[in-house]
C-alpha cells in the first residue's frame, strides 16, 4: 500500500511536468469489466488530449526480484476485460526478458520507480564543483599630499599647520569626504576608495602594493563643512589576501527518485519539489 501511494505521488509530479490535462488520479479503486467481474486497480489515471479521454491503470508490484511473465500475463487479463483501458506495471526492480517481450506484444508499459542510486548517474552529470576565489585589499594606508603653493596662498599659517597634522596622520577621516578631479570630472567617494585598488590583475599578490593618483586640478572636499583642499596626489599602500570557497551543485541532493522505462531504457530523475530531469525529450508523454 505504501509503495502504491509513492507511485501515485510520483505519477502526479510527472503529470504536472508533462502539462497534461489530468481529469483524475485515484488510488485503490475497482472497475467492472465486460465479464461482470470487478478488478482492483492500484492507481487509476484519466487524462485528456485534443478532447479525447485516455484511461490508464497502474499495477504496482513491490518485488525484490525481477517481475516475471506471469505478472504481466495476469494483468493483461484485467486489461482485456476492460475495453479502452491501457496498462502500466510499475516496480522497484527490473523485469524478465519474457515479461518484456509479452508486454511489448500487448502494448503494456513497464516502468521502474525507486530511490535513485549513485550508479544511476553513470555517464551523466552527477555534480558540478565550482571554485570561487575572491581577492581583497588588506590593511590600506592612505597618504594625502596637498598642493603647497595653494596652501600658502589660501590658508593662514595656523590653518596650514592644522591641515598638515591631518595630512600626516594615519587615521584620516573618510566619511563625508570626496576627491574631485576637476579636469576629468571624476569624483571618488573616499569611503569607496578600496574599490579602485588593483587586485584581480596582479600576477603576484605577495608583498606590499601601491596605488597612486596625481592631480593638476584635484581637490579633497569635506562635504559637511564645505572645506576644500587642493591635492597634488594621493597614495595607498596595501596588501592583498585571497579567500577560496567551493560551491557544489549535487544532482544526488536534488533528485531522490528514479523513473525508468524498462522497455525503452529512458531515465527520469524526480525530486520532492516537483523538478524532473533526465531523458525528458525521449520520454513519451503518455503511456
Amino acid at each position: 500500500m505504501e509503495y502504491e501511494l509513492f507511485v501515485r505521488d510520483i505519477q502526479q509530479i510527472l503529470l504536472k511536468a508533462q502539462a497534461l490535462e489530468t481529469i483524475r488520479v485515484d488510488h485503490n479503486i475497482k472497475l467492472k469489466g465486460v465479464s461482470g467481474q470487478e478488478h482492483q486497480i492500484d492507481v487509476y489515471w484519466e487524462y485528456r488530449i485534443a478532447g479525447v479521454t485516455h484511461r490508464v491503470a497502474l499495477e504496482c508490484k513491490l518485488h525484490k526480484t525481477k517481475v516475471d511473465l506471469s505478472v504481466v500475463r495476469d494483468f493483461w487479463g484485467v486489461l482485456d476485460d476492460i475495453p479502452g483501458l491501457r496498462g502500466v506495471i510499475i516496480s522497484p526492480v527490473d523485469f524478465t526478458s519474457g515479461a518484456k517481450t509479452y508486454a511489448t506484444s500487448k502494448g503494456i508499459g513497464l516502468k521502474v520507480f525507486r530511490e535513485a542510486k549513485d550508479t544511476d548517474y553513470k555517464g551523466r552529470l552527477r555534480a558540478i564543483h565550482i571554485n570561487v576565489t575572491a581577492r581583497l585589499p588588506l590593511n590600506p594606508r592612505l597618504q594625502m599630499n596637498l598642493d603647497e603653493s595653494w596652501l600658502a596662498s589660501n590658508l593662514t599659517p595656523q590653518r596650514q599647520e592644522f591641515i598638515r597634522r591631518i595630512e600626516s596622520t594615519s587615521e584620516i577621516e573618510t566619511q563625508g569626504v570626496i576627491i574631485e578631479d576637476r579636469d576629468s570630472g571624476e569624483t571618488i567617494l573616499l569611503s569607496k576608495l578600496l574599490d579602485y585598488l588593483p587586485v584581480l590583475e596582479l600576477e603576484d599578490i605577495s608583498g606590499t602594493h601601491t596605488w597612486k593618483k596625481t592631480f593638476i586640478n584635484g581637490y579633497w572636499v569635506y562635504q559637511l563643512s564645505q572645506l576644500e583642499l587642493k591635492l597634488s596626489s594621493i597614495k595607498v599602500d596595501y596588501e592583498v589576501g585571497e579567500a577560496t570557497q567551493q560551491i557544489v551543485i549535487d544532482g544526488g541532493d536534488i533528485a531522490n527518485t528514479l523513473v525508468q522505462d524498462a522497455l525503452e531504457g529512458t531515465l527520469l530523475f524526480v525530486n520532492e519539489q516537483g523538478r524532473v530531469m533526465g531523458d525528458i525529450e525521449l520520454e513519451g508523454i503518455h503511456y
